[in-house]
């Protein structure tokens, strides 16, 4: 609730709240499974602590393996790494502990993409496909090697210990444990539904105009740009404008006449002079040639700094340029 105040009261549209919700309900799940293992070691029933304990530490391990694995895939990534290279830099401990402490690569993730309050901790800079692509490693080593066994384990223990759920052989850590599992599966699942829906649709050759085939390019994600806006105005204000991404993908679409939908902001960096601005776009209806010419159009007959100026509604006006662009993951 209180993310939600600041973002309607900052005008801010990067607030994720549910991540902290992801997080928790991660956090939740670990730590009910681990009281599950302790309350089988505690009734000596070894034939399914040591399964319970597998499927536990298990999972555990490929969490902290994925954790650096992403970290070498995202430093990697021309379009993102100037950013996320920096804020690992600075919080490469925090992200490392609360995985340790959730159990979750993933949760940990979520929570570090919130962009609460504006706070640089909270303000990992992954876009939402790059959240949605670290999602989908969850079903192997969360749902398959984690939550499945897990209540699989826990109704034998029911069955065998408690009689079943009856209320009067009730035990709590079960009952907590066996929730806890349901809710992360079911959650996982829609989440997961979502990822691979998204990341589907932009490997498709044209996202909108069924002409992919005919432009000659490779993948969708190549048509990646920088620019910088420079002002006094942006200088003043960039923390609060680093937070209002789509009146910037308004403007971004009007000159270059594409949907604000297919383009995504990948980094906004500060610089001394007002904020370094990167963005992919994916449509294959343009061309990388066709896109670039139309954004040096925009920037050399100001029609890109009044489209700025009034999707953020400056005083005045400020000024952009291009700095470059990646093709075929190479910086131009």
């Amino acid at each position: 609730m209180i993310g939600k105040a600041y973002s309607t009261s900052q005008k801010a549209d990067t607030i994720r709240s549910a991540g902290l919700v992801f997080f928790g309900l991660y956090a939740w799940d670990f730590y009910s499974d681990a009281v599950f293992v302790i309350r089988l070691g505690q009734i000596h029933a070894w034939y399914l602590f040591v399964p319970a304990m597998l499927f536990l530490v298990v999972p555990y391990v490929l969490n902290v393996k994925h954790l650096f694995e992403f970290q070498k895939q995202w430093m990697a990534d021309p379009s993102i790494s100037e950013y996320v290279t920096g804020w690992l830099i600075n919080y490469s401990l925090p992200l490392v502990i609360t995985t340790m402490i959730s159990g979750s690569v993933f949760a940990s993730i979520e929570l570090f993409n919130t962009n609460l309050f504006g706070m640089d901790m909270f303000s990992m800079g992954l876009p939402e496909r790059q959240v949605k692509k670290c999602a989908t490693q969850r079903l192997f080593s969360n749902i398959l090697m984690e939550n499945t066994p897990q209540i699989i384990l826990q109704a034998l223990y029911a069955w065998l210990y408690m009689k079943g759920f009856s209320s009067a052989n009730i035990d709590k850590v079960v009952v907590y444990a066996f929730a806890s599992s349901l809710v992360s599966i079911g959650i996982a699942i829609i989440d997961l539904w979502s990822s691979f829906d998204l990341l589907q649709s932009i490997k498709e050759d044209n996202l909108f105009f069924l002409q992919g085939s005919n432009s000659g390019e490779n993948r969708l994600s190549n048509k990646t740009f920088f620019f910088f806006i420079e002002g006094d105005e942006i200088i003043y204000k960039r923390l609060l404008l680093r937070q209002r991404h789509w009146p910037l993908r308004e403007a971004i679409g009007e000159a270059l006449e594409v949907h604000p939908r297919t383009i995504e902001l990948t980094q906004l960096i500060p610089s001394i002079q007002g904020l370094k601005i990167g963005f992919t776009i994916f449509t294959n209806f343009k061309t990388k040639n066709e896109l670039t010419l139309g954004l040096l159009d925009a920037f050399e007959t100001d029609n890109f700094s009044k489209s700025i100026q009034r999707s953020w509604k400056l005083e005045d006006c400020p000024k952009c340029g291009m700095l470059q662009t990646i093709v075929n993951n190479r910086i131009w």
